[in-house]
């Protein structure tokens, strides 16, 4: 089995390396090469991020016929792997490659808003079979999960540090909370300003200001 070394684990690494570790097994289970496919995926998420699609399974009309001429030859040399499996596999590459690619970037909060993309396409290549909907309540609930709280932990890491190195920027921690709600970080001006409450501000006049 092919195991992925990385750097000291957060909660986008943690469930990036959960839903990997999914994608791994499914090519286990069917004689797929992983390193094919997530050659496959990072060529794919090279065409995709010309014009990014964040519905799984779904590409730009422009990239489609590029796309495709990538995806057949790949799907042909795996006749004994049903259709749907080799489909969603394909797509859980792609989700990865590119939020590893985001996150090579320094581009966290982009990485952090691919992630339920890569756990639906990855629980979506283990059901292999179009999930009904009871299960695409139940059976992706505890990966959706884990992606949603590594969302939250790591948005907020993010978004503190984000603060810390831009601080002198502001004029209060409401100003801060306007700049980086929905910049900075996908989260409401409240999400974000409960975060900040107790943080303080460089010294002007004589005197830090805040918390507040």
């Amino acid at each position: 089995m092919v195991r992925f070394i990385e750097e000291p684990k957060s909660g986008l690494v943690s469930a990036l390396h959960e839903c990997e570790r999914m994608l791994v097994a499914v090519c286990d289970k069917h004689g797929v090469n992983v390193v094919a496919l997530l050659t496959l995926g990072d060529e794919i998420a090279a065409i995709c991020a010309r014009r990014p699609v964040d519905s799984p399974g779904c590409y730009d009309e422009g990239d489609y016929d590029a796309v495709m001429a990538l995806r057949l030859p790949f799907a042909g040399a795996h006749p004994d792997v049903p259709p749907v499996t080799i489909h969603w596999l394909i797509e859980a590459a792609r989700c990865s490659r590119e939020i590893r690619a985001l996150m090579s970037a320094g581009d966290l909060g982009g990485a952090i808003c691919r992630l339920p993309l890569l756990a639906r396409t990855s629980a979506f290549a283990r059901l292999e079979r179009p999930p009904s909907a009871n299960e695409v309540q139940s059976e992706f609930a505890r990966t959706g999960a884990a992606a949603r709280h590594a969302e939250n932990r790591d948005s907020k890491s993010f978004a503190l540090q984000h603060f810390e190195d831009h601080k002198h920027q502001y004029t209060s921690l409401d100003d801060a909370a306007d700049k980086i709600a929905g910049a900075v970080v996908p989260y409401k001006w409240r999400t974000v300003r409960d975060w900040l409450k107790g943080r303080k501000l460089p010294k002007r006049g004589g005197r830090a200001r805040g918390p507040d």
